[in-house]
């Protein structure tokens, strides 16, 4: 098999995902809000390890959010 031009793929560990069946609260729906802010602030400064953990903070307050996800993977 040619694998000229292919791209390693990345040997990243998997970043936590939340516990999809969790039943969200509306304390944990604001908690993953606040702690979005905060990431946001921290990628705004170019400080994107600590805004992932924040997202990843977010997730896990919030695993069904699918905007948390995808701005965690930006």
């Amino acid at each position: 098999l040619d694998m000229t031009g292919v791209i390693e793929g990345d040997k990243d560990e998997p970043q936590p995902m939340g516990d999809p069946n969790i039943e969200v609260t509306d304390a944990m729906s604001e908690q993953a809000d606040a702690k979005r802010g905060e990431a946001q602030a921290k990628l705004s400064e170019g400080a994107f390890e600590e805004a992932i953990s924040l997202f990843t903070q977010a997730i896990e307050n919030n695993p069904q959010s699918a905007i948390l996800h995808a701005k965690r993977a930006q």
